[in-house]
């Protein structure tokens, strides 16, 4: 039975600002369930099917729905919560059964799968990636994405953070917790089977997926254990590593700063797979020169996968590409501009609308794109003297060393702004590509990226509050920042004081579930450079 009757409303938070969603019983499908949706008014194409985590024997509670209504806020979505059947009554695999019964119901009614995303909590993330092998098993069409929010995937506990993480007392610990229920769940099964523990499966032709894990929790190793067990099977992987995430989301409390902007980072995930192929800008080009490059050397039979790939691979950008650099870095090799040249990956890099520049830790340049050459002979803010980076003007070159010194302190990443001729402001950041491992020999490179700032920027105050779910006061503030307001200046020019601005920003950032100030900017800016605003 559902939580809700038909109808009603409830709020999207425990706590917090009260902000009303709707809600309505799930009808003609297989197993009961709710919609929740922005508002009565709205029901949106896209559809996040939300298994909901209860480590197989607990039913849906008041907490789920305020995930859901906050993914369905960030992600202008329909977010479908179903219950499927429980152990012990029900054993493996009833569940993943009643899922993958539920998406083929969403199919029969009409459901775009380009514009599905499934979604997993905890031990709810094992039942729907299982779901998703069978849904592949079966030759259904594949969800346009999936997410696992501090999945439980791996039934046999072999991680090392359930060690690392274990935490004793008077009472029964969550280790001990987990071991029982799934025991419920698992009935004799072998726990190492694909569907029981799917992070052992062939995950070859999954979604694209995105994995969030907390660093505290004891299954946090599942997390990082499916993502490299994806990558490797050559998926695309979104990983984020938080601290401070609930250790239940079953629990009705107020929601975290880090467990907010994990909801964001999922409701932007959702917009960005199901959106119109058209939104993201791209390079025609591109692809019709991949082709070319390797003319004769692809199969018939191989070219339509081809242009898929590289069709996902212009829509995606250069971000991508660093994993990939970050391989042959951890192997001991040095990046050059000869090599990348040679490679077909290099071109999503040159065409990056932020100035990139690949630095030795002596500061000398090993690779830049088009748009930092640019800056280096337009902007006044950038010279190359014998090979090394070097700022115009002593306060640009005070801050990049600066910001070497503080990567060289240990921390991972360094933002700062810069200011250039005319008083035209940039927003730089400093991060270290190669980790630190003693048993690799590969030199310390950076990556310097610079986002572009060409003309006045004019943001849409309107459009930031519908987008990230701003208040009014957040979308100015976000705005004139982005336009290149400095804080101390928006303070002044507002007659705010300086800690209720700060307090605003960090309100913004964890909305947009971002990094650092640079990455507010490019957020807002490239949602703007995608025609949405």
């Amino acid at each position: 039975m559902s939580l809700v009757e038909e109808g009603a409303s409830v709020s999207t938070s425990a706590g917090e600002v009260q902000q009303e969603i709707h809600t309505s019983p799930a009808a003609a499908l297989p197993i009961p369930g709710v919609w929740v949706d922005r508002s009565a008014e709205t029901q949106d194409e896209a559809v996040v099917l939300y298994v909901y985590g209860g480590t197989f024997v607990l039913n849906r509670g008041p907490m789920h729905e305020v995930i859901a209504g906050k993914i369905a806020l960030h992600g202008r979505a329909r977010v479908l919560c179903c219950d499927y059947r429980l152990a012990p009554e029900h054993p493996f695999p009833a569940a993943i059964d009643d899922v993958v019964a539920v998406y083929e119901a969403l199919l029969d009614q009409g459901h775009d799968p380009d514009k599905i995303v499934i979604m997993g909590d905890t031990a709810g993330s094992a039942i729907a990636l299982s779901a998703l092998l069978l849904i592949k098993e079966r030759g259904f069409p594949q969800s346009a994405g999936f997410v696992a929010l501090c999945p439980i995937v791996d039934l046999t506990f072999s991680g090392g953070s359930y060690v690392r993480n274990f935490r004793g007392g008077d009472k029964v610990s969550e280790l001990e917790i987990l071991a029982m229920l799934s025991g419920d769940y698992l009935q004799g099964e072998d726990p190492r089977a694909p569907l029981a523990s799917p992070v052992f499966a062939e995950l070859g032709g999954m979604p694209p997926t995105q994995i969030h894990v907390d660093v505290n929790e004891v299954h946090c190793d599942d997390g990082v254990m499916l993502a490299e067990r994806m990558r490797g099977c050559g998926c695309r992987i979104e990983f984020h590593q938080w601290d401070g995430l609930p250790s239940t989301w079953q629990k009705l409390e107020p929601l975290s700063s880090a467990a907010s902007a994990a909801l964001v980072r999922i409701g932007q995930f959702v917009r960005s797979q199901c959106s119109p192929s058209g939104v993201i800008p791209k390079d025609e080009t591109v692809a019709d020169e991949f082709v070319d490059i390797f003319d004769g050397h692809v199969q018939p039979h191989m070219t339509e996968r081809v242009k898929q790939i590289m069709d996902w691979s212009v829509n995606h950008g250069p971000a991508w590409v660093w994993p990939f650099m970050e391989r042959r870095l951890g192997q001991g090799s040095l990046v050059t501009q000869e090599q990348c040249e040679r490679e077909w990956l290099y071109k999503l890099f040159a065409r990056s609308s932020d100035a990139v520049f690949l630095l030795s830790s002596s500061g000398h340049v090993l690779l830049m794109n088009e748009t930092a050459e640019t800056m280096c002979r337009g902007d006044n803010l950038f010279v190359q003297r014998h090979g090394r980076l070097q700022g115009v003007g002593q306060e640009v070159e005070q801050s990049l060393r600066d910001a070497f010194r503080d990567l060289a302190s240990g921390v991972p990443h360094v933002s700062f702004p810069l200011v250039g001729a005319g008083d035209k402001r940039f927003f730089a950041r400093l991060e270290r590509l190669n980790s630190d491992e003693a048993e690799v020999i590969a030199p310390p490179v950076t990556l310097l990226t610079i986002a572009a700032s060409d003309k006045k920027t004019s943001v849409d105050e309107r459009a930031l509050r519908a987008w990230f779910g701003l208040s009014e006061r957040e979308a100015v503030l976000a705005a004139a920042f982005a336009e290149g307001t400095s804080l101390a200046d928006y303070a002044s020019a507002e007659g705010l004081s300086m800690n209720t601005v700060r307090t605003q920003f960090a309100h913004i950032r964890a909305k947009l579930g971002a990094v650092d100030q640079a990455d507010v900017v490019r957020q807002i800016l490239q949602v703007s450079s995608a025609g949405v605003f």
